[in-house]
């Protein structure tokens, strides 16, 4: 968390790793939020890709896989768009 709230999150996250001590500073956690609004809107995992329309294609898949799906959501996009 300190790396977070640091002025200098580069230089907090090299010292981190090179267990040097970091300034204890407090800040809203990004992470945090983020999760939080993952689990409002249904996200249960990652990654999670959406396309435009809000469907949800899938986590990870093989890159196949995903031009399938974004084949599909842009064919579903053009119908909606006529």
């Amino acid at each position: 968390m300190y790396v977070w709230c640091a002025k200098d999150q580069r230089t907090a996250l090299t010292d981190a790793k090179l267990d040097k001590p970091i300034a204890k500073r407090n800040c809203a956690n990004p992470v945090a939020m983020d999760f939080a609004l993952g689990q409002r809107v249904g996200v249960d995992g990652t990654p999670a890709v959406y396309a435009a329309d809000g469907t949800q294609l899938g986590g990870y898949l093989s890159p196949a896989d995903m031009l399938a799906r974004l084949d599909r959501a842009a064919a579903r996009a053009a119908v909606a768009a006529r």
